[in-house]
């Protein structure tokens, strides 16, 4: 913990980690409502939806490894511009954190990455040749209203908000892909990705994905990306105390059960494709139309609570 804060939130050491993860998480939430800034840095812990012995809310401070926020786009969350105050407590003998969040909506998975970087740029190459040809009846690709509003947002997403790639178009970013592979396979020098700093941007966002999955939300027909832990059903919403939407998962196995509130586990972090900076990066009239309708239909049902265990 760093100096100026351990006088504050002293850490005992002696006792198991768990114990220390939990108590500091803790402390940080009942002392630092308006700004829960640890879910920025730090990721969900490995155990969290098997170990019931510490809360899933509780991160991993030994890993600052978390799904990061795509700096160039604002979060869904910022867009709402919430006008209520950030609700988020600890309760039931700090087990459980209430928090107030706008429902996403359930997710399903649509797609898995792959964990090595050349099987991850031929499946970036494959999802931008997507399209409704050939999915099957109850893909969930389906659930999308324009599949190549889908393929902007991804490339948006994850390419175009590196400053080098944001002229790029998608066919000039699987070119360079396919230079790249060839480069990985042998066929080319490696002399050719010191020619062009698109090789080693496209290297490092592929290996961002590794072990990622895109979700689809299809309340607000958009895409998420998270962590591969997320199931299909899960819960994202957007809560004003975080400022990265929440993959939530249903618990049935709590006390409590059966009160009238909904009770979860924190599964992972999520980047909803909400609103784009159109300063960072040009969108186009109908993407920013198809943005602001998304931000006003989750505004408009307004937030709810959430227990999370």
């Amino acid at each position: 913990m760093a100096s100026n804060t351990r006088g504050i939130c002293p850490p005992d050491y002696e006792k198991p980690l768990l114990q220390v993860l939990w108590e500091t998480a803790t402390h940080i939430v009942s002392h630092d409502r308006s700004s829960l800034m640890m879910y920025s840095y730090f990721s969900p812990r490995e155990s969290r939806l098997s170990d019931p012995s510490c809360p899933s809310w509780v991160p991993d401070f030994t890993d600052g490894g978390q799904l990061p926020t795509l700096k160039t786009h604002r979060s869904i969350v910022s867009s709402l511009q919430p006008d209520i105050p950030t609700e988020v407590e600890v309760i039931d003998d700090y087990r459980t954190l209430q928090i107030s969040a706008w429902r996403l909506g359930p997710c399903y998975v649509a797609f898995r990455f792959a964990d090595s970087l050349p099987a991850i740029l031929r499946q970036v190459v494959g999802l931008f040749d997507l399209s409704v040809d050939g999915l099957e009846r109850d893909s969930p690709w389906n659930k999308i209203q324009d599949l190549s509003m889908w393929r902007d947002g991804f490339a948006r997403s994850c390419f175009n908000s590196q400053i080098v790639l944001r002229r790029m178009t998608i066919g000039q970013i699987c070119h360079t892909i396919d230079h790249l592979l060839a480069v990985l396979a042998g066929r080319e020098t490696i002399n050719s990705l010191l020619l062009d700093p698109a090789f080693g941007i496209i290297a490092q966002v592929a290996e961002w994905l590794a072990d990622r999955a895109i979700l689809i939300l299809p309340p607000l027909s958009c895409f998420c990306l998270s962590t591969c832990d997320v199931e299909d059903g899960d819960l994202v919403v957007a809560a004003p105390a975080f400022n990265t939407p929440l993959v939530l998962r249903p618990e049935t196995t709590v006390v409590g059960i059966g009160d009238g509130k909904e009770h979860y586990k924190m599964v992972h972090y999520a980047y909803v494709d909400g609103t784009v900076s159109s300063v960072a990066v040009h969108i186009s009239a109908p993407v920013q139309r198809f943005h602001e309708e998304l931000v006003e239909q989750v505004r408009a049902q307004g937030p709810q609570q959430f227990l999370i265990h």
